[in-house]
């Protein structure tokens, strides 16, 4: 009886590592197919995101780089599987396409379009894919909708590099080098502000508007205020100004500005202002404009503290003549909201109240770095002899001179001064390409 039990025994034994023998054969088996299937899933894998990236690169360039001659009608005249083709290469499909959505504005048309691309195994069952959006703006486009442009008829295509060389801290895809017509149409932009015909704008009509007295064949040289029961400003300064401060007091903007005997101090805020001006004084509660308009050379423009900008200030200076900006003049941008970001803005123009017609320039000069956060927009020339600018919004000239640094950094939800009177006429342009998604997907995905 031992005997026969010691053989069932050895027979049990042997039919257990018989089963786990074949147990482990079978799982080698499964793991190597399941390695076997990962690798290949691996290199497939592998094969169509590299082919995505390839096109998505290749393609990511020729958008960015088209350069448009003129406003366009039809976005798929220039964005379509004719000139973005699918492909096969391998048995694996690469397909493209294109949609458009558009919005109208007064001068302009901006059109997002969304550009995917897929790169799609033979079975159809493992795809890669990528979704990038951009934005083509059309017609005609206000300044501040590029971060540095310049536009000057003396420059061609081949200056293009040198004029970018001059601006090598700014990133190359925010500037912008135009030949195209532009408008800038200061004496319709004066004649709203003033509240006059656009033919109308005259030292005469000045004369009435600020009612002097009608012996005196010229507006005398002054600062003028005016302010009524519906409006306060534009301040007027008739002739050459010795400075103008911006400064920041118990959370209000302060404007002085300094004109041989002349001075003029405004403190406002969103709800009143207190104005100084010789023996006169005010104060009301109304909405000043921030509107400063200066009909000759600015000697000095500097901020009287740091910040010199109000939160929800945005004062505006036009200068017909020169400026030479000395300092910096910056806002409180952290305790500040997104959309009421502080800032100014500087327009430079020739003087449409003077016969004799002169290039205005602004000249940087200062022994330090300047930072700006506002607009600049100038008829004319820059002459940069500061080590460094920053300038947080936009920059527009017709000519540059550059000693140092400048580098321009662009603001999103950032207002130009007028559509309506600042801007290149017929024209498009590519902006904000960026590649939202690259993933991959299998078929239960689809």
């Amino acid at each position: 009886m031992e005997k026969n039990g010691s053989v069932i025994l050895a027979v049990i034994f042997m039919f257990l590592v018989l089963f786990l023998g074949l147990s482990l054969l079978n799982f080698t088996l499964v793991h190597n197919r399941v390695v076997k299937a990962r690798n290949i899933h691996h290199a497939r894998s592998e094969i169509l995101h590299n082919l995505l990236i390839f096109h998505l690169h290749k393609d990511t360039d020729k958008i960015k780089n088209i350069k448009f001659n003129s406003s366009i009608d039809d976005c798929k005249d220039h964005f379509n599987n004719i000139l973005y083709p699918d492909s096969e290469v391998n048995s694996v499909k690469v397909k493209k396409s294109f949609s458009f959505n558009t919005r109208d504005f007064s001068l302009f048309k901006l059109i997002k379009v969304n550009f995917g691309i897929k790169s799609i195994s033979s079975n159809e069952r493992h795809i890669w894919k990528s979704e990038s959006i951009f934005n083509i703006i059309t017609g005609d486009l206000p300044f501040n909708l590029f971060p540095v442009l310049i536009n000057s008829g003396g420059y061609n295509i081949s200056n293009e590099k040198f004029i970018k060389d001059l601006l090598s801290s700014t990133e190359k895809h925010h500037i912008f080098i135009s030949e195209h017509e532009s408008v800038f149409d200061i004496k319709l932009y004066l004649a709203k502000l003033l509240g006059l015909d656009r033919e109308n704008v005259t030292l005469i009509a000045l004369k009435q508007l600020f009612e002097q007295t009608e012996y005196e064949s010229e507006l005398r040289d002054g600062i003028y205020f005016p302010c009524s029961s519906e409006k306060a400003g534009p301040v007027f300064v008739q002739g050459n100004t010795e400075k103008v401060m911006l400064s920041i007091e118990d959370e209000c903007q302060i404007i002085e500005i300094v004109q041989n005997n002349n001075h003029f101090k405004i403190k406002y805020s969103k709800e009143q202002f207190h104005y100084e001006t010789g023996e006169k004084s005010g104060n009301e509660y109304k909405i000043f404009n921030g509107k400063i308009i200066i009909n000759g050379n600015v000697n000095v423009l500097e901020a009287g503290s740091d910040p010199a900008l109000a939160i929800d200030s945005h004062p505006e200076l036009i200068i017909l003549g020169d400026l030479n900006i000395c300092s910096s003049i910056t806002g409180n941008i952290t305790t500040a909201y997104y959309n009421s970001r502080p800032s100014i803005t500087i327009i430079l123009a020739a003087s449409p109240f003077s016969l004799r017609y002169s290039i205005p320039v602004l000249r940087f000069d200062c022994a330090g770095p300047i930072i700006i956060h506002g607009s600049i927009n100038i008829n004319g020339g820059i002459i940069n002899d500061t080590p460094e600018i920053q300038i947080s919004g936009n920059l527009y000239c017709r000519d540059l001179k550059n000693k140092g640094k400048i580098k321009v950094t662009p603001l999103k939800k950032f207002k130009p001064p007028s559509i309506d009177n600042f801007y290149i006429k017929n024209l498009t342009v590519i902006k904000d390409f960026r590649t939202e998604l690259i993933e991959e997907i299998f078929e239960d995905e689809k």
